[in-house]
């Protein structure tokens, strides 16, 4: 490859990247498409997770787009023309709480979640433990459940939409790793070790090249997990990041890190 005009990149073919890529295709606007990953199929964050999704939230964007997803989940076989299915599985998740102040947060999220018609309810502690007996009763309080959320494969959802993206004439390609990506005269730039990628419109859907990547000014949110704030503060200062804000859960947990490039 020498070099490759095309009018939006995507970087990344995780389910950020070939869900974003696809759902472009879906506005019929003739974009060519192109779509860049340094690894293999599922060789990133997307075929390492937990398969997971709920509508068990306490924002109401959260809840809206986890609604939309689990509709999209549930026709996701018929809309990416994939006969094989995605293992959906909806048996419902359990939310615990081992404190009345988490379990009152969790009934305040409960209110939120009606008002867009989720099917959570509240439960007591024997409730909780009727439905899972092996749980502890030790200092449990409560919980909550949703019978409509559940799993999916991973691997299956994102080959699902690998197959769509190409049927639609997306161009997805992997074994590409971005070196860095340059502005000029309204025209991206993106530099691989095969040649150069041009585009009209460039859209970031890595995890760890994200920070290199960004323009300055350009601002990145991940999500944090239980007890990671300051090994991502630390990651992130050392990277050159500046850290805007934290954003805590319902429960008082970090959530959500914002950063800002240089």
């Amino acid at each position: 490859m020498t070099a490759v005009a095309t009018d939006v990149l995507v970087v990344g073919a995780g389910f950020y990247g070939l869900s974003s890529a696809w759902a472009m295709t879906q506005l019929r606007s003739g974009a060519r498409i192109t779509v860049v990953d340094e690894g293999e199929f599922a060789s990133g964050a997307s075929g390492r997770n937990g398969a997971g999704f709920r509508m068990q939230w306490g924002l109401d964007l959260n809840i809206l787009l986890s609604k939309e997803s689990t509709a999209f989940f549930e026709n996701a076989a018929e809309l990416l023309d994939y006969p094989r299915g995605i293992e959906l599985k909806q048996d419902g998740y359990l939310v615990l709480a081992h404190s009345q102040n988490a379990l009152d947060r969790l009934n305040a999220s409960i209110a939120i979640q009606h008002r867009y018609q989720v099917p959570s309810e509240l439960l007591d502690a024997d409730a909780c433990m009727k439905m899972v007996p092996s749980l502890g009763r030790n200092r449990l309080v409560g919980g909550t459940y949703c019978a409509k959320d559940g799993s999916a494969s991973p691997f299956r959802l994102l080959d699902a939409l690998l197959i769509a993206c190409r049927r639609e004439g997306v161009d997805v390609r992997y074994g590409t790793r971005v070196e860095r990506i340059e502005k000029r005269n309204g025209v991206f730039t993106a530099s691989t070790k095969d040649g150069t990628i041009e585009a009209d419109r460039v859209l970031l859907c890595t995890d760890w090249a994200a920070p290199r990547l960004l323009a300055p000014g350009g601002r990145l949110i991940v999500e944090l997990g239980a007890g990671q704030e300051l090994s991502v503060r630390t990651l992130f200062t050392n990277t050159g990041l500046a850290i805007v804000t934290v954003r805590n859960d319902l429960s008082g947990i970090p959530r959500a890190l914002v950063a800002n490039a240089p």
